[in-house]
């Protein structure tokens, strides 16, 4: 019996799931700021103001829930995300959070802090501080200047990545789907951007870009391709622009092409009952390696 090659692709499922919070921080100016409140800055007045670190001689603070720690640093470290900056620590101008030198950095529980400064905050936005302008600037109360200091949502996304068949043959197509969720179950739709999902493979050196599309009003996605010609493991990449709050997400699955033989030959007579033929045979391989190969033709009575 001959042997039977053929081609599986083992695919593999995985889901992004990050444990973690979805509310989003409210700052308000306070003389002391609660249990459960953490200080970013301090503020000489509510409105056209100065500002200075939570242990300045200024009487009021901006007190934030959902965030655990904040500090003035020349940089932020890893897990923390700048909020504003100051020329000097008291008594100071602020500017925006890559302007001056001392930086207000913080986290939640489980993320970077991160904000933007906007004419108006966004859904799933909320305003600290209002400024004059961006950098070199006076501080107020969230409704007294026009450009606001924007703190977004600590929330997670999950993207799921299914492919359509467990064992497509190389050079085959084949569908990638999945959907995008944030923590709190809203899906991501980006149908009304620009197409901001994009997947990408790594076939290539630097992975090349194979679908360039959006998730619908349920955060559905689809992306076809067809599966690379040679053996080997390669890796999907999906990313996903919320256009609500501008934070992007990825995920990866893999899939590997290889060889597989067919079924084990088995003896149906003894060696004194069949001839075989044998024959070389000069093969090239899905990944374009040449090789010998042998043909086998058996018969018996």
């Amino acid at each position: 019996m001959r042997n039977l090659i053929g081609l599986s692709v083992f695919l593999f499922l995985t889901l992004l799931f990050v444990a973690g919070s979805d509310a989003i921080p409210t700052c308000t100016f306070k003389t002391t700021c609660a249990t459960g409140e953490t200080c970013l800055f301090e503020v000489f007045q509510e409105n056209n103001t100065h500002v200075g670190s939570c242990d300045s001689p200024y009487t009021i603070k901006v007190c934030c829930t959902e965030i655990t720690s904040a500090a003035i640093r020349t940089s932020c470290v890893a897990g923390e995300g700048g909020v504003i900056s100051m020329y000097q620590t008291y008594d100071s101008h602020a500017g925006s959070k890559d302007y001056y030198s001392n930086v207000v950095c913080a986290k939640t529980a489980n993320n970077p802090v991160l904000t933007i400064m906007r004419p108006t905050c966004l859904a799933r936005e909320k305003c600290v501080v209002s400024v004059y302008q961006e950098n070199n600037t006076h501080v107020g109360h969230c409704d007294y200047y026009n450009t606001k200091v924007c703190i977004q949502e600590d929330f997670n996304v999950t993207i799921t990545m299914i492919l359509n068949v467990t064992e497509p043959n190389w050079n085959e197509s084949v569908m990638l789907s999945g959907v995008a969720t944030r923590a709190d179950g809203s899906a991501i739709d980006t149908s009304g951007d620009p197409a901001d999902v994009e997947v990408y493979l790594n076939d290539t050196s630097p992975p090349r870009k194979i679908c360039t599309t959006d998730t619908n009003s349920t955060g559905g996605y689809t992306c076809n391709f067809t599966a690379p010609l040679a053996l080997g493991s390669y890796e999907l990449n999906v990313t996903v622009d919320d256009p609500t709050t501008g934070k992007t997400s990825s995920n990866t699955t893999m899939f590997t092409i290889k060889q597989k033989l067919g079924e084990a030959p088995t003896i149906e007579k003894t060696a004194k009952d069949i001839a075989c033929f044998e024959e070389p045979r000069v093969v090239q391989n899905p990944d374009g390696t040449i090789e010998i190969a042998i043909v086998r033709i058996c018969v018996w009575k």
